[in-house]
This record gives C-alpha cells, structure tokens and sequence, in this order.
C-alpha cells in the first residue's frame, strides 16, 4: 500500500478509496522509515517469490485436474467466486487495520521519540510518570489494534478451512457418484484428489501472501516547494527585492502573515527588520531562503525570483543563521564544513573562520579542538557557543547574501562585539538582512525597516526613526531601554 502526500492523501487499492491523515511528527516519520521499511523488505523477500511460484503451480495443477475430468472440476470451482468475493473484502478489510496497527506504533514511537529528546524538560517537571502512563496508553492503542488484526486473520483461516472441506466434501460425494455411472476410473479418481490437494495448498500460500502484502505501507511524500530550476549566475550581486508580497502559512490559509509588503534591499547594503513578535519578520526570511512560495507578490534575487535559481546555488549564496542553530551530531570542525566538500573548505579555513567569530577560543580549550563531538542537537554546547559555531557555519561559506535571524541573542559582549565588526566590515561585500530586537545590533545598520501589522510601516537609519517619537521603532527602543533601567533598579536594590 503506498501513502502520498505530505499531510492528507487519498490511496486507491482495488477499488477501495482509503484516506489517510498524516502528521508531520518526527517520531511518526522515523517510525514509518524504520519499523514500516523492514516489515516491507520481510515481506518482498519472502512473499513475492512464494507468490508468484503458487500462483504458476495453481495453474498447471488447474490445467491437469480439468484435463482428468471436466465435470469434478465444474464441483470445486463453482466454490471460487466466494472465495474471491470473501478475498476481496477481507483483503480492503486488512488493508485498513493493517494501516491502523502501523499508525498506533508510529504514535508510540513518537512519545517515545519526543521523550527522549526532551528528557531535560520532563525530568525538571518531574512528569516521568506521566509520560510513561502516555507511552503505556499509546501501547494499550497498539494492543486493541494487534487483537483485531489477529481475529480478522483467524476468521479468514476459519473460512478458507471450511471451503477447502466443502469442496473436499463435494468431490468424493459426486466423484464416487461418476465411479458408480462407470464415467471415472479409480486411478483417475485418485489423481485428482491428489492433484486437488496441492490446489488447496497453492491457494492457501496465495492468500496467505495477499495478506501480507496488504499489511505493509510505504510513504512517498512529494515536497510542495520543488526548486528543479537551473538559474545559475556567475556574479550574484545580492539585491533583494519584495514585490508586494503577501503571505499566509499553509496550516492557517486564512491568517495572512505578510500582505502587500514592498522594500528593497541594495547590494552589499546592511539592512535590519524590526517589529513586534509575530509582525512577519521571520516570514520575509523563510521566503527569501524559498522555504515556501508567496501567495502574491514576487521575492526577487538580483530581478529574479528566487524560486527560479537552482537549490545548492541559491543555498551556497544565500546563508541563514538562526536564534536556535541546529547542530549536529558530529565533531565541531564536520558542523562548520556542514554542506561543503574538504576541497571547498579546508581546515585552515575553518580555523580562519573560527579565530574571526570568537569559536577559536573556547575550541582550542576543549580537549580535541576542532574535533570535539557536539553531541545531539549540539547539547554538549552553550547556547551562545552554538550561536558562534553556526555564524562560522555561514560565513565559511562566503555567501553574497547573510541573513542573521536573532542569531546574536545568546552571546556575551565579547563575541557580540566580533560578530559585529565582521557584520560591519565595509571590506567584505554582502548583503545583510539583520533581524534583532537588541538596539546594539541594529542601530548600525545602513537602514531599518520597521515592520508592523503585516507590512513596512517605517523606513530609515535609527537617528532618523528616532526622530519620530511617536513611531513603532522610538516605541521598541524605549520599551527596551526602560526595561534595562527596571533592570539595574533591581540589581542595585538586592545588592
């Protein structure tokens, strides 16, 4: 059976339309590449050629049983079309729950998964018990589930018994009815009772392998956001530009995110995106590094869209850094070379790189330098040094656009200083899209575009914008500002 789509699909398998809901959860997806593809391979290699060995011989039995007596052979395939028919709804039957028993495991799977990955949170509330009762009712799921995939098997047993005893039953009744009429001979009788019991044989494997192959489930998810063009450019110059673009995410088709926003950024230009939470500023990212398409409007790269620039291209010049860097893994040297070849980025490179972003200093401390693991996730590291590894990661790579999303929230003075010489450094040419709400960041930048209710209310350097006291950016930075004042109220008070 095998599931497409990426959240619904409708499958169709001898004339029955199932449909299928999946869910996007890590633990459900590694439990369909894991548990469903073995249990696939099992039953290929076991299955397919019994099957298809059966199936030969159950024709060359049918073929020699009809040749020794036409009329015996009338009697026991009158009993086929219910065995075809009863095949037939037990096998969609069995399709059903076999896919039921498989999306039980995989919600399992999945607690199991988020548990595990998670186990610092669970354990600093305390909740074992309560994720293990989880994991246990998931299991109670799987077991109900087990029981009536094993009563559908068992009826089916039952009834394939009880028609291979029927016509059993038939061809001795009428077969000794032909022996007393002197129109079968007992040799010819005895063959084919012979040669009628490897019919039955045959077509108990034959069903037996229908069964299996309709327990199993494949997924072939086709990605929505294809990107199988080849524009390529042998200068990219990095200008950014929105086009009236408008944006809504697809879990909520309805919530426009972006509606109607228009800025553009020019080459080598340092630009920041300011606003409240949830105002879209992450969103212009999304879009700009293609990981969804607009619903209007158009994001152009140098005057072209940028869905139309070839995936390992357009992801070599255009490089992300996120507040919460994913690590792998693997050793902290493997992480910064992430995506490129040893050719394309050397070890001297990478310590280069390094020494630049302030990484240098806390690696050479650890005891394998460079090829200290990082542990999953990057958990044997701090937040900060995460953040620092992760702009070592873009900027080994010498991308013509550098898009900083929060991606110095976790640094202390130091290493937020370096960052920002190399953000600054007017020697290096490339576009900078900084999204930050720390004043420090951002107040340096060649222009700040505040965004506000979906689109671009105010554009300007931060002297000019703060001019306007009554604009959405004097109001952030004041906020802030106020807050650190609070701040130092409270330290001096305790200490």
């Amino acid at each position: 059976m095998r599931c497409k789509g990426v959240k619904t699909v409708y499958d169709c398998v001898n004339g029955i339309q199932l449909f299928i809901k999946f869910d996007s959860l890590t633990g459900v997806i590694t439990s369909r590449l894991t548990t469903d593809t073995a249990t696939m391979s099992t039953a290929l290699q076991s299955n397919v050629i019994n099957f298809l060995r059966h199936l030969v011989k159950l024709v060359t039995v049918v073929f020699f049983m009809v040749r020794l007596s036409w009329r015996l052979s009338v009697v026991i395939f009158a009993c086929l079309p219910i065995t075809v028919i009863v095949s037939t709804i037990y096998g969609k039957f069995y399709m059903h729950i076999s896919y039921q028993v498989q999306t039980s495991l995989a919600d399992a799977n999945n607690v199991a998964a988020e548990v595990f990955s998670t186990m610092r949170t669970v354990r600093s509330f305390a909740n074992e018990d309560g994720e293990i009762e989880r994991y246990a009712k998931q299991l109670g799921t799987s077991y109900k589930m087990y029981k009536k995939q094993a009563f559908a098997y068992a009826s089916y047993n039952a009834f394939n018994i009880l028609i291979d005893l029927v016509m059993r039953v038939a061809t001795l009744v009428y077969g000794r009815y032909n022996m007393e009429e002197d129109e079968l001979t007992g040799g010819i009788f005895l063959a084919f009772v012979l040669y009628q019991l490897q019919l039955g044989k045959s077509l108990n494997r034959l069903t037996e392998g229908y069964r299996c192959l309709h327990s199993n489930s494949y997924i072939e998810r086709k990605p929505k956001m294809k990107q199988n063009e080849s524009l390529q450019r042998e200068h990219l110059a990095g200008t950014i530009e929105f086009d009236n673009v408008s944006f809504s995410y697809p879990s909520r088709p309805n919530e426009h995110v972006l509606n109607g926003i228009s800025f553009k950024v020019e080459s080598g230009e340092i630009v920041a995106l300011v606003g409240p939470n949830g105002c879209g500023k992450t969103s212009c990212v999304n879009l700009l590094e293609c990981f969804y398409k607009p619903s209007g409007g158009r994001v152009l790269l140098d005057g072209s869209p940028v869905h139309l620039y070839e995936h390992h291209f357009l992801h070599k010049q255009v490089s992300l850094v996120e507040q919460e860097p994913i690590l792998y893994a693997r050793s902290i040297g493997e992480n910064i070379r992430y995506g490129l070849t040893d050719n394309e980025c050397s070890t001297d490179k990478i310590r280069e790189i390094s020494k630049l972003t302030n990484c240098d200093s806390f690696i050479s401390r650890l005891h394998d330098g460079y090829e200290t693991l990082t542990g999953e996730k990057g958990l044997q590291l701090s937040g900060g040094q995460k953040q620092r590894v992760a702009i070592a990661r873009s900027l080994v790579r010498n991308p013509k656009v550098l898009i900083l999303d929060e991606a110095t929230s976790a640094l202390d003075a130091e290493s937020e200083q370096a960052i920002q010489e190399l953000i600054y450094n007017k020697n290096v040419f490339r576009t900078v899209v900084i999204i930050a709400h720390k004043l420090g960041t951002v107040e340096k930048a060649d222009r700040i575009l505040v965004i506000d209710k979906c689109r671009v209310v105010e554009e300007g350097t931060h002297k000019d914008l703060m001019i306007r006291a009554d604009g959405v950016n004097a109001g952030l930075v004041n906020c802030q500002f106020n807050k650190k004042t609070d701040e130092n109220e409270i330290d001096i008070t305790i200490f």
